[in-house]
């Protein structure tokens, strides 16, 4: 997708002001005419990108089941910042906190204590 609108020299390749997945951007790279070739690729491309996003959606709703169903997650998410995602990466990236002898060695584990080397 981002070579093809590389190639009609659409640089960023985004309409203006937005990102690069938007709906905004996704609804202008649809209004795009490319050329007989360029238009059928970026349409597949489009395709994929819509099937992609909607596995997304459901793996993303599934997530959020299982962390409300977590102790461990909601009461990270009880820090100010902490959302379910965020919480479950925590969790699964720890796993058993019993592992570490007290809150600085899984401070230094988690690598917000500075260290000399």
């Amino acid at each position: 997708m981002y070579d093809v609108c590389i190639d009609h020299q659409f640089v960023d390749a985004r309409a203006p002001g937005t990102t690069a997945f938007s709906k905004d951007n996704v609804a202008w790279l649809r209004g795009l005419s490319l050329g007989f070739m360029d238009d059928a690729i970026l349409r597949s491309d489009l395709v994929v990108l819509e099937a992609v996003d909607g596995q997304v959606t459901i793996i993303e709703e599934k997530i959020a089941v299982l962390a409300a169903e977590d102790r461990r997650v909601r009461l990270l998410m009880t820090m100010t910042g902490v959302g379910y995602f965020t919480a479950m990466l925590v969790v699964s990236e720890v796993g058993d906190v019993g592992r570490f002898r007290g809150d600085k060695e899984f401070a230094s584990w988690m690598g917000l204590v500075p260290s000399v080397h």
